[in-house]
């Protein structure tokens, strides 16, 4: 699934996870998190980001995760921010008409690391030109697992923001 749309709406907000004891990854997958409840106050108040976001069938979805300086530890490519960048190297393919016209530029993307380290929710928050964008977002796609973000031991979805690079 490839949203083309940039976010639609976007708060960031703090929850109380003492309250809260399901937190809304997508329309119809609801994560359990009621074991953070045992966290000590001071811990318990964490920023999330939501946002609604428009999918494949036109639907309107809410998702929430929280921001990566509000877990304990953040998301992490397999192998590390190295080995993400040769994977990005890798994988990337500069659209012809794009090199042809000289176009270059860095395509800013956000997406959500799922609890399970899948790729959600990948959308161009600043784009350069619309070859250079979806291919930017195929890239984001395409990555394997990554290591899940976490909070008191337990994987949680967290909002990730990565730029690709296009240069000729």
């Amino acid at each position: 699934m490839i949203n083309r749309l940039k976010l639609s709406i976007i708060t960031i907000r703090n929850i109380n996870l003492a309250r809260r004891s399901q937190l809304l990854l997508t329309a119809g997958c609801i994560m359990a998190i009621s074991s953070l409840a045992a966290l000590p106050a001071s811990a318990q108040q964490r920023r999330v980001v939501m946002y609604q976001t428009i999918v494949q069938g036109n639907r309107m979805v809410d998702i929430e995760a929280f921001v990566p300086d509000a877990v304990d530890e953040q998301p992490q490519f397999p192998g590390g921010d190295a080995a993400m960048i040769r994977f990005i190297n890798r994988e990337r393919r500069y659209p012809v008409d794009a090199y042809n016209a000289g176009v270059e530029g860095r395509v800013l993307c956000s997406f959500i690391v799922a609890p399970d380290g899948t790729i959600v929710s990948p959308e161009v928050i600043r784009g350069v030109e619309d070859s250079l964008n979806r291919e930017a977002l195929r890239v984001i796609s395409s990555m394997p697992r990554w290591i899940a973000g976490r909070i008191a031991g337990e994987s949680v979805p967290v909002y990730c923001i990565l730029a690709i690079p296009f240069r000729l």
